[in-house]
């Protein structure tokens, strides 16, 4: 029978009351919340011999608490760069849920500011981009650094920045979506060729800006010139994947060590031009906020 509407995920019907010598509680297509449940309210009986070693199921539970924790470090934020504890490792597709910034825009086109602030992960940076690349998740990391730096624990304002970088796909697309700036019709992303790998931030309405760059040697030598190698050549596989492989590698460590040790942050007088505002944030101040849809 299916729950009714608008109870606990966790409330256990009577089907799931089984007995001893039925199917083993714990599948692995239920959700975790739910095997855990099932497994703290009808633990296995002990063994025959009356001794005290954990049942099955209290083993399988433990076995579960490490999909967990990956679950719930994947949710911290990329301001979240220099706090708590962190795992040697994680893959990849673990870390695609970390959120990178909470965000504000209009709730529309010519409409005021939205009452609600969104969270932006690396999955929806995947998405708009195409791809998990190194320069992607490089670029996410250290603008979330800078954004910290200009909006601290708030949400950030896109609808008031300017920003700049250099001439890498990668980096434009990621802070054009993180801060709402936009090269094309506004100039309020500058793209200048002589920059390195940083990123210019200016808030408007406070003059704050910061640049961010990731230190000397977060990129290895070995992946410089093994990018290099391949875009002179044609399409050599075993080329391919050891700068895949070392691509996947920087991506997964620069989410993982402590965003300082990887990027500087320094307040700066804004050098360029930062544009104009967006059409479609002209009403921004009106006083009726609604809720974005």
């Amino acid at each position: 029978m299916a729950p009714k509407a608008g109870s606990s995920p966790l409330r256990l019907g009577r089907s799931d009351l089984r007995g001893d010598d039925e199917e083993d509680d714990v599948k692995p297509n239920r959700p975790i919340a739910r095997q855990i449940a099932l497994t703290a309210a009808h633990p296995r009986p002990r063994g025959e011999d009356g001794d005290d070693a954990p049942s099955l199921a209290r083993r399988r539970l433990l076995g579960l608490l490490p999909t967990l924790a990956v679950g719930c470090v994947a949710r911290r934020t990329g301001a979240d760069a220099a706090t708590g504890p962190r795992p040697a490792s994680m893959p990849l597709e673990a870390l695609l849920d970390r959120v990178v910034a909470r965000v504000s825009d209009t709730a529309g086109s010519l409409a005021a500011r939205s009452a609600h602030a969104r969270e932006v992960t690396l999955a929806d940076l995947v998405r708009f981009h195409g791809h998990p690349c190194d320069g992607l998740m490089i670029a996410a990391r250290g603008l979330a650094l800078g954004l910290a730096e200009l909006f601290g624990d708030g949400p950030v304002d896109r609808t008031d920045l300017a920003g700049a970088t250099n001439a890498s796909v990668c980096y434009g697309d990621v802070l054009g979506y993180l801060t709402g700036a936009r090269h094309r019709c506004y100039g309020s992303i500058t793209v200048d060729a002589k920059l390195g790998d940083e990123w210019l931030l200016l808030h408007r309405a406070t003059g704050d800006a910061v640049r961010v760059a990731h230190r000397p040697g977060v990129k290895p030598a070995r992946l410089v010139e093994q990018e290099a190698a391949l875009r002179a050549a044609t399409c050599p596989s075993e080329l391919i994947a050891e700068v895949g492989s070392l691509q996947r590698e920087l991506s997964e460590r620069v989410w993982i060590a402590p965003a300082r040790e990887l990027f500087t942050v320094e307040r700066i007088t804004f050098p360029y031009d930062p544009g104009k505002l967006r059409a479609d944030v002209v009403k921004r101040d009106c006083q009726t906020a609604v809720g974005a849809p």
